[in-house]
């Protein structure tokens, strides 16, 4: 990680685009690839990537850095930072093993993903290549006529996939699979990380990851259909740290400015009536977005994160969305101070539910926004009956001078318990400085479907996207 961040400070400093890429490419391959303790360095990539990496069978949570792919790695941002995607190649190994680096025949296996076997037979060929290994892919011969049908859609409609643009994850998985030399083995894969430096305080980042773990956990123990994609971010350094990669998803504001599509005519195009080919069903699509909309709307609001536009929420595979980049949280806001004082542009007491949001669910008088205001409320009102959990996390978060430091526990009042305060003000609880009454559990539903109403397409939202598309590009 040290060597990834001095790269990525140096990275800065070259401004053109395609000398970055060609600057990143050759640094990994100097300092990192080139490196003699490759093969046998052991890295814990369970905590580096829960979300990306499921371990299965008798292993420990630990893989061999094989190296680096440059040929996969990109530099993602801007001129003023660099954040940058590196691919890095794994073998498991069995921590049961006295020397630690014994592999092991489970191997990895991302979530959600599966390895398709190796075919012995292609073309017509045994689907070996010169060196001997076994090519992965699947035999043309043993394609049905829906698989052929599916084949002509996936190549011919341009449909986003992510970050790898039109391979999803299992595809990029399978193809540098085929392409490495230790493709083969048992216990081979290959895992994204995004390396951050120079960056804000990547502290506060990791910290919104806990709590989003938080809320997950509370959702499952309630039986609640809600859905969140907590990836990890692990800070490294209070400027540096990397963040899991959400590989299968694409953000808002990318999809329409590259494929020219409304959120409602993506999920026309991308997800059949029926399903299949490996993509649900429109249905299926449009409720994992209700299930996962109402979720983040719930962090939102409790957590006051700003800074919602097109860019920083993504849509995955499956028509889930997900947010990124929680740099304004709890008391901050973009726009300074004087903002800052006012909760934000964005909506102060509410969450993003703009007209081409709704446009997904439908009208607030039919079925499926029904689903997702009965959800919303279900998971509001849980939050709040197990608020002290939240509270009491947060308190150990501001615990000694650099953690109260943080921009999120700098609060226009002075002192980084407000920030607590202000949760129970908008859970209507007393909170600890007023003697504001509690109001029932009933009340609080009331107070929060008339939230929803007024949060719905309101001008503040409509307003900060149409900054952020005329000042910064995000449509």
């Amino acid at each position: 990680m040290q060597k990834l961040h001095l790269i990525g400070e140096d990275l800065v400093r070259v401004k053109d685009r395609d000398e970055r890429a060609v600057f990143l490419r050759q640094r990994l391959e100097e300092e990192i690839n080139n490196d003699s303790a490759l093969g046998r360095m052991s890295m814990p990539v369970r905590k580096l990537a829960p979300v990306t990496s499921r371990w299965h069978g008798p292993i420990g949570d630990h893989a061999v850095l094989l190296g680096t792919l440059p040929k996969e790695s990109r530099v993602l941002a801007s001129k003023e930072r660099a954040p940058f995607l590196v691919v890095l190649e794994l073998h498991a190994v069995s921590l049961n093993d006295s020397n630690g680096a014994q592999p092991s025949r489970f191997g990895l296996c991302p979530c959600r993903h599966r390895f398709h076997e190796p075919v012995t037979v292609q073309n017509g060929h045994n689907g070996n290549s010169s060196s001997g290994r076994p090519k992965r892919g699947l035999s043309m011969q043993t394609l049905s006529l829906e698989d052929e049908v599916g084949k002509y859609l996936r190549e011919n409609v341009s449909r986003p996939q992510g970050l790898f643009k039109h391979e999803n994850w299992d595809q990029v998985v399978q193809r540098v699979g085929c392409e490495s030399y230790h493709g083969a083995k048992h216990g081979w894969n290959i895992l994204p990380l995004i390396v951050k430096s120079n960056a804000d305080d990547v502290r506060q980042e990791e910290l919104a990851f806990h709590l989003l773990k938080w809320f997950e956990r509370l959702f499952t123990r309630c039986k609640l259909p809600l859905w969140l994609h907590p990836f990890m971010i692990l800070a490294t350094s209070h400027d540096g740290g990397c963040l899991e990669v959400v590989s299968n998803a694409i953000s808002i504001s990318e999809l329409k400015k590259s494929y020219g599509r409304s959120l409602r005519q993506h999920f026309e195009v991308s997800f059949p009536l029926e399903g299949g080919n490996g993509s649900p069903s429109m249905q299926r699509a449009i409720l994992n977005f209700i299930q996962s909309m109402a979720a983040y709307s719930i962090v939102c609001y409790v957590l006051a994160i700003r800074d919602r536009h097109n860019g920083n929420i993504l849509l995955d595979n499956e028509g889930h969305i997900l947010h990124v980049d929680f740099g304004f949280m709890l008391c901050g806001a973009p726009g300074g101070k004087a903002l800052q004082k006012l909760g934000g542009f964005e909506p102060s007491l509410g969450f993003k539910l703009t007209r081409e949001l709704m446009e997904v669910m439908g009208p607030p008088d039919h079925k499926p926004f029904e689903v997702f205001r009965s959800l919303f409320l279900d998971g509001i009102v849980a939050v709040r009956q197990n608020v002290e959990e939240l509270l009491a996390l947060l308190q150990l978060s501001m615990v000694g001078a650099a953690n109260s430091s943080m921009n999120c526990f700098q609060h226009p009042r002075g002192y980084p318990e407000a920030v607590l305060e202000d949760i129970c003000d908008r859970l209507c609880l007393p909170n600890g400085s007023t003697s504001s009454p509690k109001s029932s559990d009933a009340e609080f539903r009331t107070l929060m479907e008339e939230r929803i109403d007024d949060t719905i397409d309101h001008w503040r939202s409509q307003a900060y996207d149409t900054y952020q598309y005329y000042f910064t590009g995000v449509h």
